[in-house]
């Protein structure tokens, strides 16, 4: 072949490659497959790989390259690095935990890489993160999570509640709200303790004791669905049944209990569930219902998707993503994208 023909195909070949990097999707996902994290991570990396296998089906160029962060900073800094260099993603979905969340924050500054998080509250993040330009959240709020709080004390007599949650922002600051909305309404709180994850199932049942002793209207233990379960069994030795709330992970302790007993006074305080044909399609597409930030999951590749195909500028408000789990709209003052409601679900059998 003459030179000038093979330069001429090798042209051609370069511009093929040069239109199909311009019209596809690069995302990257870094959730918590492993660690105490893994179960929202995997309900939420679900949400999002359905999001993509329905863009790829109506001929949408995307791809999703996923890395575990194993519920640790360090290694989620390390593994949104690895997406952003090797694998070239222009969007991330990021940050099962506050810590994981925060620790690759400066890294989307860094890159300039468009990355949200489908499950932290606006009010988890540090300054740094509510003056990055290039974080979002569409995870529940705190003054979502009050509200439902506030109508369920509305509907119950609790002139008094213990508090158990680990010394985490996201612990904290649910305590912080507990704490404030019981001051408001005069209810006493009996016992405020924290735990640290590592031997914190020794905390809990020295806190079972405690509480049975005390005796509250109400116990408020925040951590995941296995010690949930090892907590409301200790309770459960002592004969004591309060109500038992939590945060997004009741359905999960529900079924690991032999003995649901312990669960029939149990609420847990979830973002509001999604339309009815999310759900359909997800039972389709994985076998089971969609649980707890799978819908957010879902929105989050839509929103990535939507606002890099626009070349979209979101330092500036207006833009708007109508998701599956709400209206997603930037502000141009806050992270936080989704005005969406809890509830307070209660499971029983």
């Amino acid at each position: 072949m003459k030179l000038w023909l093979r330069v001429l195909v090798l042209w051609l070949c370069l511009s093929a490659s040069v239109v199909w990097a311009e019209d596809s999707i690069s995302l990257g996902a870094v959730a918590s497959l492993t660690g105490p994290a893994a179960e929202q991570g995997k309900n939420w990396l679900d949400g999002a790989r359905l999001a993509v296998e329905e863009a790829q089906a109506k001929g949408q160029k995307i791809q999703l390259f996923v890395e575990d962060d194993g519920t640790s900073a360090a290694q989620a800094s390390s593994a949104y690095t690895k997406l952003v260099e090797v694998n070239h993603i222009q969007g991330a979905i990021v940050g099962t935990w506050d810590f994981t969340a925060e620790a690759v924050f400066p890294l989307a500054k860094r890159y300039k890489i468009l990355t949200i998080t489908p499950t932290n509250p606006v009010e988890i993040f540090s300054d740094e993160a509510l003056a990055n330009r290039y974080v979002f959240t569409n995870g529940l709020s705190i003054a979502a999570t009050r509200a439902a709080f506030e109508e369920f004390l509305d509907q119950h007599k609790v002139g008094s509640i213990g508090l158990i949650v680990p010394n985490v922002p996201f612990g904290l600051l649910h305590a912080n709200m507990i704490e404030a909305t019981a001051k408001q309404r005069g209810i006493r709180i009996t016992s405020h303790r924290q735990f640290d994850y590592g031997g914190y199932l020794d905390t809990l049942r020295a806190a079972a004791l405690r509480f049975s002793r005390e005796r509250p209207d109400l116990v408020f233990c925040l951590t995941d669905y296995g010690a949930l379960n090892s907590f409301a069994a200790e309770l459960q030795k002592f004969a004591f049944y309060p109500l038992l709330m939590t945060t997004q992970h009741l359905d999960e302790a529900v079924k690991l209990a032999k003995d649901p007993k312990r669960f029939a006074r149990a609420y847990g305080l979830y973002p509001r569930p999604a339309n009815g044909d999310f759900k359909d399609k997800f039972v389709k597409r994985y076998g089971y219902l969609p649980k707890v930030y799978a819908a957010e999951g879902y929105d989050a590749v839509g929103f990535l998707a939507a606002a890099i195909s626009q070349s979209a500028d979101l330092s500036h408000p207006g833009f708007v993503y109508e998701g599956i789990s709400g209206r997603l709209e930037v502000s141009g003052k806050s992270p936080s994208l989704l005005r969406e409601k809890a509830v307070v679900l209660q499971f029983k059998n």
